[in-house]
């Protein structure tokens, strides 16, 4: 992370993000639990919940997906403490599941109840993708929204309808992810990114071969040494850790 940043303990009051796309495989799971890995690793205390009901981000992060725990938060507002899983220093993660479908009346007031009570310097929520109520809930209870797309214009299309979408909320970005600079369309789409989105924040990671092996092998990704991919990501977390910031 940037110098202003890495080896902060705290940031006072907590910041809540949402880590949203509008279709699976674009890279969603990946950003999420890498600024976790990297928030923990410069001295942050971060709660990661999975709502998933595929928990993707426990598997990436190397821990047990069947455990849950997020439907359990949501529906009592308590930090179910045995169902707290610990994937590297730093880090806490409370695993999706099929439970998260069975929850009733999910709105944002259910996310904000929760987040109320939680002692962490930042909480990340890895959301399934699409829109489903759970991510419409969290989306209007958190601080800083992600919107993860692909770099397509289909994709880019998706992203923008979300976009739209999220016009209340003053601090979001737009992270056009696995941006492979060898292929001339991703080259036109980086080039032209901020163009086509003005007055957004816009990030872009690279492809990085390496960080999605260590994401499929449950590898804390932010200990990778040389990663273009990580770089563009500590700037997402940085920035993250700005808007608190601000406030």
């Amino acid at each position: 992370m940037r110098e202003d940043v890495t080896g902060a303990h705290t940031i006072g009051v907590p910041i809540s993000v949402a880590v949203v796309s509008k279709k699976g495989g674009v890279g969603k799971t990946s950003n999420a639990t890498t600024i976790a890995s990297i928030l923990a690793q410069a001295g942050y205390s971060v709660l990661l919940v999975d709502v998933d009901p595929q928990s993707l981000a426990a598997l990436a992060m190397g821990v047990d997906p069947l455990v849950g725990g997020a439907g359990q938060w949501l529906a009592s507002g308590e930090l179910p403490v045995d169902r707290v899983q610990e994937p590297q220093p730093g880090v806490r993660l409370l695993a999706g599941g099929p439970d998260l479908e069975q929850l009733q009346s999910v709105d944002e007031h259910v996310f904000r109840r929760a987040l109320a009570r939680v002692q962490s310097d930042v909480v990340i929520f890895d959301s399934a993708a699409g829109s489903s109520a759970l991510s419409r809930a969290v989306v209007a209870a958190v601080d800083v929204v992600l919107v993860v797309t692909e770099p397509h214009p289909l994709g880019l299309a998706g992203a923008a309808t979300i976009l739209q979408s999220l016009q209340a909320v003053k601090r979001r970005a737009l992270v056009v992810s696995r941006v492979d600079p060898r292929r001339a369309l991703h080259r036109d789409v980086a080039a032209g990114i901020a163009n086509a989105f003005p007055g957004e924040q816009v990030f872009a990671v690279h492809q990085d071969a390496r960080l999605e092996r260590a994401l499929a092998e449950g590898t804390p990704t932010a200990t990778l040494q040389h990663s273009k991919a990580l770089e563009d990501i500590e700037d997402i977390a940085s920035w993250i850790v700005e808007q608190r910031e601000v406030q």
